[in-house]
């Protein structure tokens, strides 16, 4: 007797945040560095700068290394060059200091809105893939019981037209569904998980064909039973002839199903 009993929700998660994620955060770290270190030059040539006292300030600052700026009565003080150089040369500095720090902020500015959209990228590229691997997971997880349910009936000889009405209804539109959408499966993994991992689909979707068509090789007694009433069950020896290679295809299938669920965690 085969049972399906896995949850569609095992198979649920997602791989490719903590990959993007990462890749972000390094980046956020490599620009702060370069930022925080401008922003740090700028701080220090500010600090450099010497402080100007009068000259009754200068009095409480002795020992300090400062300039003294003042007026003096009745004394005739000749231009001094050296002062006059270490003044333009404080404006220089203060300036320098000032505009790198703007920079520093404008760069902080554009390099945060180009970090937030990498991040909102990585984020939506990995709730894209959780979705999609969900999706999947449910129709290879649906399909795979219903193909066990119909070998189940087949083999304990649960095949009148009560039974085996519902059951054929349900396998074909598992069947349906996942063909239908093998090719959108198919570039959904090559985009999302790599070509490596396109090969494991294809595997599986051959086991998939391989027991479909163990299925149709009954459809002329499924026709006796369900359509046309001319027989009350399906014929014993065909199922028996039908099972000895049902068996082994689900098997495969199986196989190839868990196969493909575990590589595109």
């Amino acid at each position: 007797m085969f049972k399906w009993r896995h949850s569609t929700d095992d198979f649920a998660t997602c791989s490719g945040f903590g990959d993007a994620l990462s890749q972000s955060n390094k980046l956020v770290k490599a620009k702060t560095l370069i930022l925080l270190s401008a922003v740090t030059f700028a701080g220090l040539a500010i600090a450099q700068t010497p402080p100007v006292y009068t000259a009754v300030e200068a009095g409480k600052h002795v020992g300090e290394s400062a300039k003294v700026k003042d007026k003096v009565d009745g004394v005739h003080q000749p231009v001094n060059e050296h002062g006059l150089l270490d003044s333009i040369g404080s404006s220089l500095k203060t300036q320098t200091a000032t505009w790198l720090v703007a920079f520093g902020i404008g760069l902080l500015t554009l390099f945060s809105s180009r970090i937030t959209e990498k991040v909102k990228f990585a984020l939506n590229r990995a709730d894209q893939r959780t979705k999609q691997y969900e999706e999947l997971a449910t129709e290879v997880s649906q399909y795979i019981f219903s193909a066990e349910l119909n070998a189940e009936f087949i083999e304990h000889g649960w095949t009148t037209k009560a039974t085996m009405t519902g059951l054929l209804k349900d396998y074909n539109e598992s069947i349906t569904a996942l063909r239908k959408k093998e090719f959108v499966y198919l570039s959904w993994i090559k985009k999302f998980w790599g070509e490596n991992k396109a090969g494991q689909f294809e595997f599986f979707m051959k086991s998939v064909r391989e027991f479909d068509s163990t299925v149709h090789s009954l459809n002329d007694e499924f026709e006796e039973v369900n359509i046309k009433d001319s027989k009350p069950k399906i014929d014993p020896n065909r199922a028996e002839q039908a099972l000895k290679v049902m068996k082994p295809a689900i098997n495969n299938m199986r196989k190839q199903g868990t196969k493909l669920l575990m590589a595109l965690e």
